[in-house]
């Protein structure tokens, strides 16, 4: 089969492109995958880097890629969810790789059936944001209360549960920060197509300039470009009272424009200080229950021993903050897969609404182009997701 490899950690475009590399065998309780399209995600360059070896170490030769989309050509004989022929999707869980390549064995629990609406690219593009999506909301109680309600109901009845009657709908405003990338763009999603269901949702997203009406387009209400506030400093700088710069920070903007003095909820897809310090400075948090949920801790994206004691420092100093009236709860969100139902949810129930999984723009490459789309995702300047496209193979030997 095709397949990119690499042989060793490195921050250069060491993909060594392997036509015939071995069909990889599977066990009793999984599915081989002819896959179809991969996405490559910012996770597969940290693996790729070394950047954090020191907790998730990669075993050489090494095929990267954590989710994709295909056709099931084989299954082990404890399977009992999925049959060959079967269009699926998924993400591998916990460090597991392997979807840069025309073949890639999953477990059954991390595979899903693809959506009906969906071609192979678009399935491809959110199995792991959109876990990590759905890990992050979850980290509010009423939003984590809705989500396990569905699961339920489609459990029961293939549907999600009826909306909430317009009357009854509180309000609630969310802020994503880092709107246009790939998690960002699924969470604007989701916030708009599955929560505005239940409640009077307020968007308010961040992004750069050049991507502020594609963020609009998503369904956010409000789109604040960062480099007009005191956020073009960098994330990963400290943020005292009164502002960095002579310009407003985020939540100054949110107040001064907007007539917000706070949110409900922060979903964070960029990382670092600025922005939980910005909430903590300048929302009104005291009584109003705000949930801060990160996907990436503060600092280097290096994973060393005193970065680890730093981070953790750091989380525990925020924990304590977040049993106080004052400051928002601080949750660092870890989503390692293992949540199919979830996942079925936000696929095949949510992102299916008016066809809303077509607003995220896709960029591809070809296989044998991977390099290329690592080059982007280390850019930091993706709009949507990266699709690898992955050519089949006339004839396969299993």
């Amino acid at each position: 089969m095709q397949a990119q490899i690499i042989e060793d950690y490195s921050e250069e475009d060491n993909f060594i492109f392997k036509q015939d590399y071995r069909i990889p065998e599977i066990k009793e309780n999984q599915v081989l995958v002819q896959m179809k399209a991969a996405s490559v995600n910012p996770a597969d360059n940290h693996l790729k880097s070394g950047n954090v070896k020191m907790l998730f170490k990669l075993n050489f030769p090494c095929i990267l890629g954590k989710d994709g989309s295909g056709v099931v050509v084989k299954v082990g004989s404890k399977v009992t969810q999925f049959k060959e022929g079967d269009e699926v999707c998924g993400e591998l869980s916990g460090i597991i790789s392997g979807t840069f390549a025309q073949y890639c064995v999953f477990d059954e629990d991390d595979l899903i059936k693809k959506p009906n609406g969906m071609n192979y690219s678009q399935a491809a593009a959110f199995p792991l944001v959109g876990g990590t999506v759905l890990e992050g909301f979850k980290c509010h109680p009423k939003i984590s209360q809705l989500i396990s309600r569905d699961i339920t109901e489609i459990d029961r009845s293939g549907q999600l549960s009826e909306p909430t009657i317009e009357p009854e709908r509180e309000k609630f405003r969310i802020l994503i920060i880092g709107a246009s990338g790939g998690t960002g763009s699924a969470a604007v999603l989701f916030a708009k197509q599955y929560l505005s269901r239940h409640f009077n949702v307020k968007i308010f997203a961040v992004c750069s300039e050049r991507n502020v009406e594609m963020v609009k387009t998503l369904g956010a209400d409000v789109v604040i470009d960062y480099t007009k506030t005191s956020a073009k400093v960098g994330a990963q700088t400290t943020h005292y009272k009164g502002g960095l710069t002579n310009m407003p920070s985020i939540c100054q903007t949110i107040k001064n424009e907007h007539g917000e003095d706070a949110v409900d909820f922060v979903l964070d897809t960029v990382g670092g200080y600025y922005y939980y310090d910005d909430v903590c400075y300048h929302m009104n948090c005291y009584g109003n229950n705000i949930v801060f949920a990160s996907i990436a801790p503060p600092g280097p994206a290096v994973i060393t021993f005193s970065s680890i004691l730093s981070m953790g420092y750091y989380m525990i100093v925020n924990g304590i903050k977040s049993w106080l009236p004052s400051y928002p709860k601080y949750t660092l969100v870890n989503f390692f897969g293992k949540e199919q139902k979830a996942l079925n949810l936000l696929m095949n129930h949510v992102l299916t609404m008016n066809n809303a999984f077509e607003r995220v723009p896709l960029t591809h490459f070809s296989l044998s182009d991977l390099n290329e789309g690592f080059k982007l995702i280390a850019s930091k300047r993706t709009a949507g997701k990266i699709i690898i496209d992955i050519p089949d193979m006339n004839t396969t030997k299993h």
